[in-house]
């Protein structure tokens, strides 16, 4: 362990929604490096699990946080595609590919990682909710001595301060729940 570590990053991020259809995608490209990390300081690649990091660095396929990295680069593709004419459902297409530099005693052969998933999204008539299961594949993620890791996704979320079931949703300001996780 260090007594102190620097962390540094830098995003460029690019989101199109298509206005009649209401497609949209997005194009993530998130870059770090640091200084004296150590495994508690590192940045964390890895699965999804909601909520437990505010800027997550998401590799489908992967246990949450399993990839512990001094300096990384991380480029995600999402699309997703209204399924019906009130753009309730969703399917949500997602890949990524990233290059780590890993804390000295946690890494794994190899500095290149790659996952890719899909998710299918619910939102209510009246969007005081919505839910979203997922299915993730990461192609270097190491198992049982082999390469190749699953995971199984499901996200509901209740905006609770909706007072007006036909008014606006909350959920439309908080834009990045869902997006960003799948």
């Amino acid at each position: 362990m260090n007594s102190t570590s620097e962390l540094f990053w830098g995003r460029a991020l690019l989101i199109y929604t298509l206005p009649d259809s209401r497609q949209s995608f997005d194009l993530n490209l998130t870059a770090g490096g640091s200084a004296q990390a150590d495994r508690f300081s590192a940045y964390r690649l890895g699965g999804n699990m909601p909520l437990t990091s505010e800027f997550p660095l998401l590799i489908p396929g992967y246990f949450d946080g399993e990839l512990s990295a001094h300096n990384f680069a991380c480029l995600t593709g999402k699309y997703a595609l209204p399924l019906d004419a009130a753009k309730r459902w969703s399917l949500n297409p997602i890949g990524s590919i990233a290059l780590l530099d890993y804390v000295p005693g946690q890494g794994q052969p190899g500095h290149f990682n790659s996952g890719a998933g899909i998710g299918l999204g619910y939102r209510s008539h009246s969007g005081a909710w919505q839910a979203l299961a997922s299915y993730g594949y990461g192609f270097e993620a190491i198992r049982s001595n082999d390469r190749g890791g699953q995971s199984i996704g499901l996200l509901l979320q209740i905006d609770l301060g909706s007072r007006h079931p036909n008014g606006p949703s909350k959920l439309d300001d908080f834009r990045g729940f869902l997006r960003d996780r799948f």
